[in-house]
């Protein structure tokens, strides 16, 4: 796992994240299980970058789905594995940096 990654995991905020989330990624239990923006999303106006990978915990259909909602998102940045198991931040890096420009 990537070095920022690994980071995030040992200095976040466990505390606050279980609130929020729960104690698994994959079964939100938190204080944001009911918590459902899709239906606004046409409201962010500013340019939005989307990224994400086919392995990451959100599926690259929704992903889709959500630039397709927001009126200034490109269509996202999907690569072939997960972004965070994969180690190789250049993926990130040259995606945003593409975004970036572009703005």
């Amino acid at each position: 796992m990537a070095e920022p990654v690994t980071r995030a995991f040992r200095v976040g905020n466990l505390k606050i994240y279980n609130q929020m989330q729960g104690k698994s990624e994959f079964v939100v239990t938190g204080n944001m299980k009911d918590w459902e923006r899709w239906d606004r999303l046409h409201e962010i106006k500013v340019r939005t970058l989307t990224i994400g990978a086919r392995y990451d915990e959100m599926d690259p259909e929704d992903m889709k789905k959500m630039a397709t909602l927001m009126p200034n998102a490109p269509p996202p940045f999907v690569q072939t594995a997960a972004i965070c198991a994969s180690g190789r931040p250049g993926y990130l890096f040259s995606a945003s940096s593409r975004f970036l420009r572009a703005v």
